[in-house]
């Protein structure tokens, strides 16, 4: 069975009769990449589906013992018939409120172990410590079509920050804070805006979203973005863990600040499942510095204050014919240097 079929209900048809001396039947997980680590899930007398990965005797050591909210992550021995007993890194949802999230979590694992090489106990560890701020936690639902577009856009800005600086990317990513602009550096501010429309236009809320903060350049980024069919164009979760892979090399606690900024801005990665039906591209993009000569509407315009009796205020600027420089060849170093 491929990991890309680790759904929440995988284990369902499963049997859940046998025990430790009988053996459990149980069904190997498979990949795109050849792997020589044994991955197996199977069901338990109580019904609790599982995820266990083969350890080798030298690395009993190293693996984790977690527990969280109905997950259970140790070393446990196991008899399963045509397996016979080994040690086993085992993964134990007694939740079952929260099997969607238990799929989510072992299809992580098994991508990590399978397609990336990574070791077991690193895999674990990684993928268990990435899921803290989603694993139990009730979904607020789907981003809308709009919010799904925003982050796709906003992380295409995390990524070319991070290959800067990782640190610098989470600090200065914004959007999921509600601050008024989606990512502040020493330097700069940035805002970022993207449309299934075909033209450069944008909806701007307030009159301090295209005003740049004191001391600071404000630079406008705008994406026309499309959906795609094709299989190579990654969706939101593939955006998620390429982002993750990168941050992990540099500090694990990264991960957990990314994954609490995602967590703020609306996503769950519990979802992840539906939002994989959703792939998105962009195909036109600009960089441009807010000026004098840039379509806005800030309170310094204004003859008078408004009435306090208006409480929002959102208008349209259209950027068409207004040079800006392509996204793929910013130099974003110039945004967070000092």
């Amino acid at each position: 069975m491929h990991y890309k079929h680790l759904t929440s209900d995988i284990w369902t048809p499963l049997p859940a009769h046998g025990a430790h001396g009988a053996g459990y039947k149980s069904r190997i997980v498979t990949g795109d990449s050849k792997s020589l680590v044994k991955i197996l899930i199977f069901k338990d007398e109580k019904n609790c589906p599982h995820l266990v990965i083969y350890l080798a005797a030298k690395l009993k050591k190293e693996v984790p013992e977690i527990t969280f909210n109905g997950l259970e992550i140790g070393i446990r021995k196991y008899n399963f018939v045509s397996q016979g007993i080994g040690d086993y890194i085992d993964l134990e949802c007694r939740d079952k409120r929260c099997q969607k999230e238990f799929g989510e979590i072992s299809r992580e694992i098994c991508w990590k172990i399978i397609e990336k090489k990574v070791s077991p106990v690193d895999a674990v560890r990684d993928v268990a410590n990435s899921w803290r701020w989603f694993w139990g936690v009730q979904s607020k639902g789907l981003l809308s079509e709009e919010g799904q577009v925003g982050l796709f856009c906003e992380l295409a800005v995390f990524k070319k920050i991070c290959d800067v600086s990782p640190e610098e990317a989470i600090i200065s990513w914004r959007g999921p804070l509600k601050e008024t602009q989606d990512f502040i550096t020493n330097r700069w501010a940035i805002e970022v805006k993207g449309t299934l429309r075909n033209t450069h236009t944008h909806l701007i809320n307030g009159l301090t979203q295209l005003a740049a903060p004191g001391g600071k350049k404000l630079a406008f980024i705008s994406f026309l973005v499309n959906k795609s069919a094709e299989t190579s164009v990654k969706n939101l979760p593939e955006h998620i863990l390429e982002i993750e892979q990168t941050l992990i090399k540099r500090d694990p606690d990264l991960v957990n600040k990314f994954n609490k900024l995602l967590f703020a801005y609306g996503y769950n990665k519990a979802d992840s499942e539906e939002y994989r039906k959703c792939r998105l591209v962009y195909y036109d993009s600009r960089i441009i510095n807010v000026d004098r000569a840039f379509p806005r509407l800030v309170s310094e315009m204004l003859k008078e204050p408004l009435n306090h009796r208006v409480s929002s205020v959102q208008y349209r600027i259209d950027l068409t014919g207004i040079e800006g420089s392509k996204f793929e060849h910013g130099r974003f170093s110039k945004f967070i240097t000092a």
